[in-house]
């Protein structure tokens, strides 16, 4: 299968098709209600945060290189904390189905 394309390609819908229930529509409707600073956030995390960062220590330089001062540093690292949090709980949650 050719996996780059099938994760880029933009999806479809006909014309009238419910799509309360696309998992893609889900997440343009939440992302259209999320601030600039927010989605940036979110971006910034899902492109540098893994397992590896943690475990080879580079987080924090990483948000260091950012050059963001004191308040903003902090709303940054709230909204990470958050970002964090709640991927913890639905790898929990994953894990419970399984079982």
């Amino acid at each position: 299968m050719d996996y780059w394309n099938a994760i880029t390609i933009v999806h479809e819908h006909e014309e009238g098709e419910n799509t309360e229930r696309c998992p893609n529509c889900a997440q343009d409707r939440l992302v259209e209600g999320l601030t600039e600073f927010e989605l940036f956030c979110f971006g910034w995390f899902r492109m540098n945060v893994s397992q590896f960062t943690f475990d080879a220590h580079l987080i924090g330089g990483l948000i260091d290189e950012l050059g963001l001062k004191e308040m903003t540093k902090r709303l940054f690292l709230k909204a990470s904390s958050m970002i964090y949090a709640n991927d913890t709980k639905i790898a929990i949650e994953k894990g419970k189905k399984k079982k």
